[in-house]
């Protein structure tokens, strides 16, 4: 299978990304959400529909692969900032809950220290 220029390229595998998709969905309802999904991954992404018409990214990673894995690489760097963003206010809401729970047990007296053997409490 000879293919000349990048038209029939182009035709080429979108030809095979149909085939993987309709093997992965043979579902007509599942089939064409995949499909939708897929047009629409292209549209946000034209660095990824510009790599799959240059042969670059077979159909079948297209087709496993994950929605994350599709979007754009702006929104994936957002994406991980926000991820990092709040993991670290997790951790920051953990270790207030942490203080928060030592203030109120020495507000209770406890994990104190014993007064010295020498000094007398009741004075």
């Amino acid at each position: 299978d000879r293919i000349d220029g990048p038209k029939a390229l182009a035709l080429h595998l979108a030809q095979r990304l149909d085939d993987e998709l309709y093997d992965r969905c043979p579902n007509e309802k599942e089939y064409r959400m995949s499909a939708r999904a897929l047009t629409a991954n292209f549209k946000r992404n034209p660095d990824l529909a510009s790599a799959f018409a240059e042969g670059k990214v077979p159909p079948q990673w297209l087709i496993l692969a994950h929605a994350e894995a599709l979007a754009p690489r702006t929104r994936r760097f957002e994406r991980e900032i926000h991820r990092k963003e709040a993991f670290r206010e997790a951790q920051q809401d953990i270790d207030v809950a942490q203080t928060m729970s030592r203030m109120w047990q020495v507000a209770r007296g406890g994990g104190l220290q014993n007064p010295a053997q020498s000094e007398d409490p009741t004075e």
